[in-house]
């Protein structure tokens, strides 16, 4: 009786120690794979959504939809300068904090394209 309470209390055990191993996997709290994304820039704003990623690699789509030229800087990363209708992919991996997003063109932060992004 006592032998089989034991393997009952050491299965349920290992059946925890699986379950916590598995557990930030299941809440989302990994690191992103290679998540994409879209940024749109117009005179002078972006339009980049979520806000807020996980740390990871993470691949922007960037288009320049506005009249004038612009280009787009995240972390260590940047475009090159994109004329109207031209896009660029840019890959970067980011660590947990604060990261902020702008136009380096002159003047073009100063008028709206920058921005900050939270990485958790």
């Amino acid at each position: 009786m006592v032998r089989r309470r034991l393997f009952v209390l050491a299965t349920l055990a290992a059946g925890l120690v699986a379950i916590a191993a598995l557990a930030p996997a299941a809440l989302g709290t990994s690191s992103a794979s290679n998540a994409k994304y879209t940024v749109t820039m117009t005179d002078f704003k972006f339009k980049i959504s979520p806000t807020r990623l996980r740390p990871g690699t993470h691949t922007f789509l960037v288009i320049n939809r506005g009249h004038a030229t612009h280009d787009f800087k995240i972390g260590t990363k940047k475009t090159r300068i994109l004329n109207p209708g031209q896009r660029q992919t840019i890959k970067v991996t980011l660590k947990k904090g604060r990261v902020t997003v702008l136009c380096t063109v002159p003047g073009h932060a100063a008028l709206g394209m920058r921005n900050r992004i939270v990485v958790r």
